[in-house]
């Protein structure tokens, strides 16, 4: 049976990650929030992740966005739709873009095991 052993950091320090710089590519436009169910699942974000969002107005096709909308926070995801965006709820049905405010949109997830 082999051994498992931990690698030689000082040889490796040149390839390590800044998970920070990784993340968060506008830092102060940046937020976390603790995903509080399962609600996004069906694209891998599970109930407890943490979601790196970024502040912005506009979004891109493709884009899973947070939005503000009847008082509540929804992820959506922005779509084409007859040459127009549109925002689509995971849960419900079409959210139009007017009757949404965009608070960002998703970055990146963490997870911890």
């Amino acid at each position: 049976m082999g051994t498992l052993g931990f690698p030689d950091f000082e040889e490796q320090e040149q390839h390590l990650m800044d998970l920070e710089s990784y993340l968060l590519e506008n830092i102060h436009a940046s937020f976390m929030t603790k995903m509080k169910n399962s609600n996004l699942s069906s694209i891998g974000i599970l109930k407890g992740d943490l979601i790196i969002i970024e502040r912005r107005a506009t979004v891109n096709y493709g884009d899973i966005v947070l939005v503000l909308t009847d008082e509540h926070h929804v992820f959506v995801k922005a779509e084409q739709f007859q040459g127009k965006t549109i925002l689509r709820s995971f849960m419900t049905n079409d959210i139009q873009t007017s009757q949404a405010q965009v608070i960002g949109v998703i970055k990146g997830v963490v997870r911890k095991y």
